[in-house]
């Protein structure tokens, strides 16, 4: 569970104005510390979703803090998530676990307003789960994999195959980490989104990536591009490092020291520059912006040349553990190191700029949800 907070920000970058901190408050009732700059420029209904855990406690499952100002905003109170189950919210909605002593289900929540939209029970605790806006691939060790109706909660098909970490799903090709019953043997299985109908595997379970046409693996030394229908290999590049974003345009690659993207239809390298990027947080992409974090720091990329922009947001002496983007604005939740008993922050940062408008100390929080763009 991250415990943690930020104590100060500093200038996010050269020539920008210098942040004026017009409110440090402790909201009512909350113990809890809240920085105010400026408003976001986002509608009063964006709001920013996160898990709540701690065994026991009564606000365990999801809360969201309004985008705008990170006022509180709702709360659901779905249940006690896992520590290692992170939310998605897909077009609007929430995807989440609600978990108790006796059963273990997942949950559609609306993000706008907390309104619970369904409810699917799940045959054991610690599933993951993938979706696409279409369906929700959750994997459940071994009871197998089950592909649910995002809208409905409704079950499209199940496969009796011990399944685990990860699974992923988009634009008709639902992928999974299959094992055998004890558990080994892990492999890479590709099927139709619509029936679960097999197409093709691999011997071996490598990081993967979908778009519409190709599915990507990379491996420590080399990145490859299949064919998502039938599997046949399309390119490879021998770029060392970590898979940590597909889009239709690019492959991102986050190396010792260097962040690469490949052209997806050809695998040539568009650009390759010397920024280290924390490979498990993973990044966001937006039509022209990467971003991405390091230690203390949320840094900005640009999607064309990857030439740094003006957003370089520090945040001394603590940890960027997760970032997400909203309509031009960067959300970064922050942690001190491992003896610190601070709660994690909540930060909002204007994504061109990297001016902080707010910051909000946030209490038992597992993970902001990670907003899937489709």
């Amino acid at each position: 569970m991250v415990a943690s907070a930020i104590s100060r920000v500093k200038r996010a970058a050269s020539g920008l104005a210098p942040l004026v901190v017009l409110v440090s408050l402790l909201l009512s009732g909350c113990g809890e510390t809240s920085i105010f700059n400026a408003a976001a420029p986002l509608a009063s209904h964006v709001t920013i979703p996160y898990s709540i855990g701690g065994s026991g406690t009564t606000t365990a499952g999801l809360t969201a803090l309004n985008g705008r100002d990170g006022n509180d905003a709702w709360h659901a109170a779905t249940g006690e998530p896992s520590t290692n189950f992170q939310p998605l919210m897909v077009n609007g909605i929430v995807y989440t676990e609600s978990g108790t002593a006796q059963a273990s289900s997942l949950v559609a929540v609306r993000a706008s307003d907390g309104h619970t939209l369904w409810k699917a029970p799940m045959p054991n605790p610690n599933f993951t789960i993938a979706s696409d806006g279409v369906v929700v691939l959750a994997q459940a060790k071994a009871n197998g994999l089950f592909a649910l109706d995002a809208a409905t909660g409704a079950l499209r098909w199940r496969l009796d195959q011990p399944a685990t970490d990860p699974v992923y799903v988009k634009d008709g090709i639902a992928a999974a980490t299959i094992t055998d019953a004890q558990g080994q043997g892990a492999h890479l299985a590709v099927y139709q989104e619509e029936d679960g109908a097999p197409l093709w595997q691999l011997t071996y379970a490598p990081p993967a990536g979908i778009n519409h046409s190709t599915v990507y693996t990379s491996e420590s030394n080399e990145t490859l591009a299949y064919a998502a229908r039938t599997g046949k290999e399309l390119w490879h590049s021998e770029i060392a490092g970590d898979l940590v974003g597909v889009n239709d345009q690019s492959v991102l690659i986050s190396g010792s020291q260097h962040v690469a993207s490949l052209d997806a239809a050809t695998g040539l390298t568009l650009w390759d520059v010397p920024v280290e990027f924390d490979g498990w947080i993973g990044i966001v992409q937006t039509p022209t912006v990467v971003y991405g974090a390091h230690n203390d720091s949320v840094i900005a990329l640009s999607f064309t040349n990857g030439t740094p922009t003006t957003l370089s947001s520090e945040f001394s002496n603590y940890t960027v553990t997760q970032i997400t983007e909203v309509q031009g604005v960067v959300f970064a939740m922050l942690a001190g190191g491992p003896e610190s008993s601070k709660p994690a922050r909540v930060a909002a940062l204007d994504a061109t700029t990297g001016r902080v408008y707010w910051q909000r100390d946030v209490q038992e929080i597992l993970f902001l949800v990670n907003s899937v763009q489709v």
